[in-house]
Protein backbone atom coordinates (compact mmCIF):
# COMPACT_ATOMS: atom_id res chain seq x y z
CA UNK A 1 0.00 0.00 0.00
CA UNK A 2 2.82 2.40 0.51
CA UNK A 3 4.30 1.64 -2.33
CA UNK A 4 1.60 2.32 -4.29
CA UNK A 5 0.87 5.99 -2.26
CA UNK A 6 4.57 6.78 -3.53
CA UNK A 7 3.73 5.75 -6.76
CA UNK A 8 0.42 7.85 -6.78
CA UNK A 9 2.46 10.95 -5.33
CA UNK A 10 5.30 11.13 -7.65
CA UNK A 11 2.95 10.85 -10.76
CA UNK A 12 1.31 13.51 -9.27
CA UNK A 13 4.67 15.37 -8.95
CA UNK A 14 5.35 14.97 -12.58
CA UNK A 15 1.86 15.81 -14.00
CA UNK A 16 1.63 18.96 -11.86
CA UNK A 17 4.97 20.12 -13.11
CA UNK A 18 3.64 19.54 -16.66
CA UNK A 19 0.71 21.99 -16.12
CA UNK A 20 3.27 24.32 -15.06
CA UNK A 21 5.04 24.00 -17.85
CA UNK A 22 2.31 23.95 -20.33
CA UNK A 23 1.10 27.30 -18.26
CA UNK A 24 4.63 28.38 -18.58
CA UNK A 25 4.62 28.53 -22.52
CA UNK A 26 1.33 29.81 -22.83
CA UNK A 27 2.51 32.74 -20.91
CA UNK A 28 5.87 33.10 -22.85
CA UNK A 29 4.47 32.46 -26.12
CA UNK A 30 1.76 34.80 -25.47
CA UNK A 31 2.99 38.16 -24.37
CA UNK A 32 3.17 37.15 -20.89
CA UNK A 33 -0.24 36.42 -20.27
CA UNK A 34 -1.03 34.78 -17.07
CA UNK A 35 -3.79 32.18 -16.70
CA UNK A 36 -5.50 29.93 -14.26
CA UNK A 37 -6.53 26.33 -13.93
CA UNK A 38 -9.81 27.05 -15.83
CA UNK A 39 -8.07 28.90 -18.94
CA UNK A 40 -5.33 26.93 -18.54
CA UNK A 41 -7.47 23.40 -19.14
CA UNK A 42 -9.70 25.24 -22.04
CA UNK A 43 -6.00 25.72 -24.14
CA UNK A 44 -4.47 22.25 -22.86
CA UNK A 45 -7.63 20.48 -25.11
CA UNK A 46 -7.43 23.77 -27.65
CA UNK A 47 -4.00 22.71 -29.51
CA UNK A 48 -0.20 23.87 -29.34
CA UNK A 49 1.18 26.28 -26.69
CA UNK A 50 2.98 27.87 -28.91
CA UNK A 51 0.54 28.47 -31.25
CA UNK A 52 -0.07 32.42 -31.12
CA UNK A 53 -3.99 31.51 -32.44
CA UNK A 54 -4.52 29.51 -29.37
CA UNK A 55 -6.43 32.02 -27.13
CA UNK A 56 -9.33 31.48 -24.54
CA UNK A 57 -12.44 32.95 -26.10
CA UNK A 58 -15.75 32.21 -23.76
CA UNK A 59 -17.25 32.41 -26.79
CA UNK A 60 -15.88 29.31 -28.55
CA UNK A 61 -17.84 26.80 -29.33
CA UNK A 62 -17.79 22.59 -28.99
CA UNK A 63 -15.89 22.59 -32.33
CA UNK A 64 -12.86 25.73 -31.01
CA UNK A 65 -11.66 21.66 -28.62
CA UNK A 66 -9.80 18.59 -29.77
CA UNK A 67 -12.56 17.21 -27.39
CA UNK A 68 -16.44 18.13 -27.39
CA UNK A 69 -16.82 16.35 -23.71
CA UNK A 70 -13.94 19.67 -22.56
CA UNK A 71 -16.38 22.23 -23.87
CA UNK A 72 -19.58 20.33 -22.11
CA UNK A 73 -17.70 20.57 -18.69
CA UNK A 74 -16.73 23.57 -18.82
CA UNK A 75 -20.09 24.51 -19.64
CA UNK A 76 -21.46 22.75 -16.52
CA UNK A 77 -18.98 24.46 -14.09
CA UNK A 78 -19.49 27.90 -15.53
CA UNK A 79 -22.92 27.21 -15.33
CA UNK A 80 -22.72 26.49 -11.41
CA UNK A 81 -20.34 29.06 -10.74
CA UNK A 82 -22.50 31.88 -12.02
CA UNK A 83 -25.78 30.03 -9.98
CA UNK A 84 -23.30 30.37 -6.74
CA UNK A 85 -21.35 33.40 -6.86
CA UNK A 86 -23.53 35.31 -9.79
CA UNK A 87 -24.29 36.17 -13.19
CA UNK A 88 -21.26 38.21 -13.53
CA UNK A 89 -18.65 35.64 -12.50
CA UNK A 90 -15.93 34.69 -15.03
CA UNK A 91 -14.46 31.14 -14.24
CA UNK A 92 -10.96 32.69 -16.26
CA UNK A 93 -10.80 35.51 -13.23
CA UNK A 94 -11.27 33.32 -9.66
CA UNK A 95 -9.01 30.10 -8.63
CA UNK A 96 -10.65 26.48 -9.66
CA UNK A 97 -13.60 25.88 -6.75
CA UNK A 98 -13.11 22.55 -6.53
CA UNK A 99 -16.12 22.09 -4.17
CA UNK A 100 -18.19 23.10 -7.68
CA UNK A 101 -15.72 20.82 -10.07
CA UNK A 102 -17.05 17.65 -7.42
CA UNK A 103 -20.33 18.69 -7.84
CA UNK A 104 -20.37 18.92 -11.59
CA UNK A 105 -18.11 16.22 -12.35
CA UNK A 106 -20.50 13.96 -9.92
CA UNK A 107 -17.30 12.97 -8.14
CA UNK A 108 -14.09 11.72 -9.18
CA UNK A 109 -15.45 9.01 -11.84
CA UNK A 110 -12.78 6.64 -13.06
CA UNK A 111 -10.54 8.39 -10.66
CA UNK A 112 -9.72 11.53 -12.11
CA UNK A 113 -11.42 15.15 -11.58
CA UNK A 114 -13.86 16.21 -14.85
CA UNK A 115 -11.84 19.51 -15.02
CA UNK A 116 -8.10 20.11 -14.50
CA UNK A 117 -7.11 16.53 -12.90
CA UNK A 118 -4.05 16.79 -13.21
CA UNK A 119 -3.61 20.22 -11.62
CA UNK A 120 -5.78 19.89 -9.12
CA UNK A 121 -4.36 19.22 -5.33
CA UNK A 122 -6.42 16.30 -3.98
CA UNK A 123 -5.20 16.87 -0.35
CA UNK A 124 -7.44 20.34 -0.89
CA UNK A 125 -10.63 18.59 -2.03
CA UNK A 126 -13.13 17.68 0.04
CA UNK A 127 -15.16 14.15 -1.00
CA UNK A 128 -17.88 13.53 -2.35
CA UNK A 129 -19.27 12.07 0.83
CA UNK A 130 -17.88 15.20 2.98
CA UNK A 131 -19.67 17.72 0.24
CA UNK A 132 -22.68 15.54 0.91
CA UNK A 133 -22.45 15.28 5.00
CA UNK A 134 -21.92 19.24 4.62
CA UNK A 135 -24.67 20.27 2.38
CA UNK A 136 -28.36 20.16 3.38
CA UNK A 137 -31.38 19.35 0.49
CA UNK A 138 -31.84 22.92 -0.45
CA UNK A 139 -27.48 23.32 -1.66
CA UNK A 140 -27.48 26.18 -3.85
CA UNK A 141 -25.35 23.83 -6.84
CA UNK A 142 -27.22 20.02 -6.65
CA UNK A 143 -24.20 17.18 -7.01
CA UNK A 144 -24.45 15.73 -10.75
CA UNK A 145 -25.49 12.08 -10.92
CA UNK A 146 -23.24 9.72 -12.49
CA UNK A 147 -24.09 9.05 -15.91
CA UNK A 148 -24.08 5.40 -16.74
CA UNK A 149 -21.22 3.76 -18.16
CA UNK A 150 -20.67 3.14 -22.20
CA UNK A 151 -19.58 -0.07 -21.31
CA UNK A 152 -22.80 -1.55 -20.26
CA UNK A 153 -24.44 -1.58 -23.73
CA UNK A 154 -21.35 -3.85 -24.96
CA UNK A 155 -23.25 -7.45 -26.51
CA UNK A 156 -21.26 -10.40 -24.85
CA UNK A 157 -20.70 -13.57 -27.17
CA UNK A 158 -23.42 -15.96 -26.42
CA UNK A 159 -21.89 -19.08 -23.87
CA UNK A 160 -22.75 -22.00 -26.51
CA UNK A 161 -20.22 -20.76 -28.88
CA UNK A 162 -17.81 -20.10 -26.66
CA UNK A 163 -18.31 -23.60 -25.19
CA UNK A 164 -18.40 -25.06 -28.79
CA UNK A 165 -15.33 -23.20 -29.93
CA UNK A 166 -13.34 -24.09 -26.17
CA UNK A 167 -14.52 -27.87 -27.09
CA UNK A 168 -12.97 -27.94 -31.24
CA UNK A 169 -9.65 -26.52 -29.97
CA UNK A 170 -8.99 -29.18 -27.03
Amino acid sequence: MGKLLSIDLFIYSISLRVIVLVCSLQSRYHDGQVINLYEGYALSNKGKASDPNNVFSSADGPEAYTNPNVYEKMARYTEAARQRYGPDYDPTQQPLDTDLVMRTGGGKPHGQYSIANNAIDPTNVPSLRQIRRSTSTTSDVPIRRRQPSTLAAVQVPSVPFLVNWFYICT
